[in-house]
């Protein structure tokens, strides 16, 4: 395969955004918000194509370290759930087989070789999120109204065209990840247009963990860019004594007509909480009944449920460490934890831009969205999170070790 210029690794990037999801046959998806039907969205197309185009590359890879020890560890749970305890959803174990699998090893499949691609990459991806973000405000607003579109947390689909699948959970994060590209990659007065529309969409989602996401990302990279102790301080201080300011503040003025605006009911009941459930969003509650339906004996702290789904209700916990522990085990817990620390450790080190913003996007994930979502469950978000992983050890790798 040629290798691949930036022209198209900021197409790549478009494709890896975009929200626009098939079916199991194959048609677009057009059902509402509440919808589970089985999709997948145009970036686990992508990077399934890309990789059965690059799979020479991928046999080369396999000579390295951290590429070999990353295929044994798929392959691996693979064999386990398989063989040992039997699969019972093999749709659940592709979902998260091949967004890693074809994922990670793109950048090797597409020769990418310099921090310059990766950088399309990411802005690409920065671009499509803030145009999906403009139509789906637009879509929303001529449908509702400006009001009314923030009391129904927004419209399902595009104009008719397509629909969001889980656009309250999955589309939000990677809104979050979109908004915090365009202030790290861009310059101008465009770029605050861009964030404003990105951001404004997270909130008539009414998505809390995007919000989260978005603002650990921000303060935790301008806190670590300053230099010296007090420049530090003094900017967490402004955060910490500003934001919860303009918080209580729109509470104020809204009053009465809280619940009109979702994202602000949400924050108004954790803000007022009793319990751990409320204050949870009733994660807490979720993690225990999910739990409890399983058998955890000796054998499956290694090997888990087999990617089974048989629990009663409830199919996840809403937390990733969870969900990774009850389909795999400590195998493929520890297995996932690892290599995304790893990631993590590469792309801190590093004294190239856009591998340090990589990072900052998988540490969010790692912190953040898999304590409050399974982001690694959805290809959408889970295909471009395993991605950056595969760009950062693609390019931070010493030379290959040949066996």
């Amino acid at each position: 395969m040629v290798p691949i210029n930036k022209i198209l690794c900021f197409g790549i990037g478009l494709a890896l955004a975009f929200p626009l999801f098939f079916t199991a046959n194959l048609s677009v998806f057009q059902g509402g918000a509440d919808s589970y039907e089985f999709s997948v969205p145009l970036s686990f197309f992508l990077v399934a194509a890309l990789f059965g185009m690059g799979v020479g590359k991928f046999c080369k890879t396999l000579l390295s370290l951290t590429p070999l020890l990353f295929t044994f560890w798929v392959f691996g749970v693979a064999v386990l759930a398989v063989i040992v305890a039997g699969a019972r959803d093999v749709s659940l174990l592709a979902l998260y087989l091949v967004p890693a699998m074809a994922g990670f090893f793109l950048p090797w499949c597409i020769e990418l070789n310099s921090q310059d691609q990766l950088n399309e990459i990411l802005r690409g991806f920065a671009v499509s999120i803030a145009i999906a973000a403009g139509l789906h405000l637009l879509s929303s607003f001529v449908s509702f109204g400006v009001l009314g579109a923030f009391a129904v947390r927004g419209e399902d689909s595009i104009f008719g065209l397509f629909s969001i699948y889980q656009k309250f959970i999955y589309y939000s994060t990677l809104l979050a990840v979109g908004a915090f590209l365009l202030i790290s990659l861009f310059e101008g007065y465009v770029k605050w247009v861009a964030w404003v529309i990105t951001v404004v969409d997270i909130l008539l989602c009414g998505a809390r963990e995007a919000a989260i996401l978005l603002l650990f990302l921000m303060i935790g990279r301008g806190f670590f860019r300053r230099k010296g102790l007090f420049p530090k301080l003094y900017y967490a201080l402004f955060f910490a004594v500003l934001l919860p300011a303009l918080l209580f503040l729109l509470l104020y003025m809204i009053g009465d007509n809280v619940s009109d605006f979702v994202f602000l009911a949400k924050i108004s009941d954790v803000v007022s909480a009793s319990s751990t459930s409320e204050l949870t969003g009733g994660r807490s509650d979720v993690i225990r009944n999910v739990m409890g339906a399983f058998d955890i004996g000796p054998f499956f702290l290694f090997v888990g449920s087999g990617f089974a789904t048989d629990s009663g209700e409830l199919g996840t916990p809403h937390n990733q460490y969870i969900e990774w522990f009850l389909r795999g085990g400590l195998v493929f817990l520890i297995g996932n934890i690892s290599i995304l620390f790893l990631a993590v450790r590469k792309a801190f080190s590093s004294g190239e831009y856009a591998i340090n913003i990589a990072g900052w996007v998988i540490l969010g994930a790692l912190l953040i969205s898999n304590n409050i979502n399974t982001p690694f469950r959805a290809p959408y978000s889970s295909v471009f999170v395993w991605v950056l992983v595969g760009c950062v050890c693609k390019l931070r790798m010493s030379k290959p070790r040949v066996f």
